[in-house]
């Protein structure tokens, strides 16, 4: 008999590009891309990978596009000089483009650029900078990337940074449990299922995986629209991701410790630790999840974590479209206690989107051994 298997979600993330580190002037010099995309925010980050590659000798993008917040914008305005000037040294041939990212036809707007640019060219290259992503811009765009045939180059400043520090935490805590303390953001903006992302219809009982932040305000609404009685009654039907930073051993257990203590999560709690900067380590923990409660629950995610646990959900939902994910944005980030500085810069070079959907789309296929 002819031995059939069956395509595992784990068995094809080895195919998948790891993060690498980056050395912006080796990798990119004499480099030409066909679109690159950023975000003006108000962490000095935004700039770094921007401002490195104006530097670099015969770089060059034929489009360049800002991604602009409606949140913050007097505070994200101070960076807008010093992003425009490093995009006008490296954008040669066409003018830059401002996208909003919040308003509601922002993937129907990125969708119509791409298609002139992909009529233009076969397969363009395109640069995205995910330094300030929120979940929420992240998620959207690499849907629609996704839709293209394209060649993608993902690239990411680190933080040196981030706040709350422990001792910060230590000193006040309240100021990053309450409602009322600023923390990192403050209040509740608009909490909806992602468009992009509304899963299935069917009638099963939630299942909330719930990705921590250091302010549950945003959380809390999330898991309250979802079911009014979840987080009365938590049980079984709460998984919460604890980020495991990306810092030595001694910073992240704290760091750790801080995200269950912010977010009440005791020992009675469902919890499971996911690096927030090994988006393949999501993905599988998403997958184990998804194979062990699916039948039995309708998925939801609160897609408030990392830009790589972003980046792990969008590729793992694209993948599982029932899962339903959810977003909510602050009414208003403290820009100054958000992030400082940047530690390092990174890449990930995903190459062929078709190539790349290909491979997706393998998952759950029978092939012969």
């Amino acid at each position: 008999m002819t031995p059939i298997n069956k395509n595992e979600f784990i068995d094809i993330l080895n195919q998948l590009p790891d993060i690498v580190a980056l050395d912006c002037e080796r990798e990119f010099s004499k480099k030409k891309y066909d679109v690159f995309l950023c975000t003006l925010g108000f962490e000095e980050r935004s700039l770094t990978i921007p401002e490195k590659l104006s530097s670099i000798k015969y770089f060059s993008s034929q489009y360049s596009v800002i991604f602009e917040y409606s949140t913050n914008t007097e505070d994200n305005e101070v960076n807008k000089p010093r992003l425009s000037r490093a995009l006008k040294k490296f954008t040669k041939f066409k003018p830059r483009k401002i996208i909003a990212c919040d308003e509601e036809g922002f993937t129907n707007n990125l969708r119509e650029f791409l298609n002139v640019v992909s009529h233009a060219k076969e397969k363009p290259k395109v640069l995205l900078d995910i330094s300030v992503c929120s979940s929420k811009l992240l998620l959207s765009a690499i849907n629609v990337l996704f839709e293209f045939n394209i060649c993608l180059h993902i690239v990411y400043s680190e933080a040196a940074i981030y706040h709350p520090t422990y001792e910060e935490f230590q000193k006040e805590p309240e100021k990053w449990m309450t409602d009322d303390g600023f923390g990192i953001a403050r209040g509740v903006g608009n909490v909806i299922p992602s468009p992009e992302h509304p899963g299935s219809t069917r009638e099963n009982p939630p299942l909330v995986i719930a990705f921590t932040t250091f302010k549950p305000e945003r959380t809390n609404a999330i898991i309250t629209d979802i079911d009014g009685t979840i987080l009365k009654e938590p049980g079984k039907r709460i998984i919460w991701i604890i980020g495991d930073p990306h810092m030595s051993k001694e910073d992240k257990d704290k760091r750790k410790q801080m995200q269950r203590t912010i977010n009440q999560i005791d020992e009675n709690s469902i919890s499971v630790e996911v690096s927030t900067f090994d988006y393949k380590e999501t993905i599988k923990k998403l997958n184990q999840i998804y194979k062990d409660k699916n039948l039995d629950s309708h998925i939801y995610i609160s897609a408030l974590g990392s830009k790589m646990q972003s980046l792990g959900i969008a590729l793992f939902c694209y993948v599982r479209p029932d899962v339903t994910v959810y977003l909510a944005v602050p009414k208003e980030y403290n820009p100054k206690q958000y992030s400082e500085g940047c530690k390092a810069t990174w890449e990930i070079d995903f190459g062929s989107t078709k190539k790349l959907r290909e491979l997706l789309d393998s998952v759950g296929q029978l092939s012969i051994i």
